[in-house]
């Protein structure tokens, strides 16, 4: 099974949360032309096209800066050491690889938003 995650460390200055992010995918043409539903509850975004799921969570909890910290130190990234808080992004599985180029061009939506460091803990590496 497949299914996608990525970590997204927010920088204190950075002007990036969920309203922001809802904002990128309203002008995507990937989930406009798919007709794709954006549902909010609390603290998740929720992106549903033909039964797939994107959940886009805010995280701003203790352990967030505490692991950001441990992150810094292993990527020699030092200014993680200072993000307090995360989005983390899950997808429902994907076993036959459809959708993609849906995730792929919502993360590369991030890649140029100042002061955020997006993280893919499947291949332990930093995206931007």
């Amino acid at each position: 099974m497949q299914n996608y995650s990525y970590l997204i460390f927010i920088e204190p200055n950075a002007k990036f949360d969920l309203t922001s992010i809802k904002t990128v995918i309203s002008e995507l043409p990937v989930f406009i032309n798919k007709n794709a539903q954006i549902q909010e509850k609390e603290n998740t975004l929720i992106i549903s096209t033909k039964g797939w799921n994107i959940k886009i969570t805010t995280q701003n909890e203790d352990y967030v800066n505490i692991e950001a910290q441990e992150i810094a130190l292993i990527y020699k990234r030092p200014v993680l050491a200072f993000c307090k808080s995360r989005i983390e992004i899950h997808t429902d599985d994907d076993p036959d690889d459809i959708f993609y180029n849906e995730q792929l061009i919502l993360i590369e939506a991030f890649y140029n938003i100042p002061h955020i460091h997006i993280f893919d803990p499947f291949w332990g590496k930093f995206l931007n």
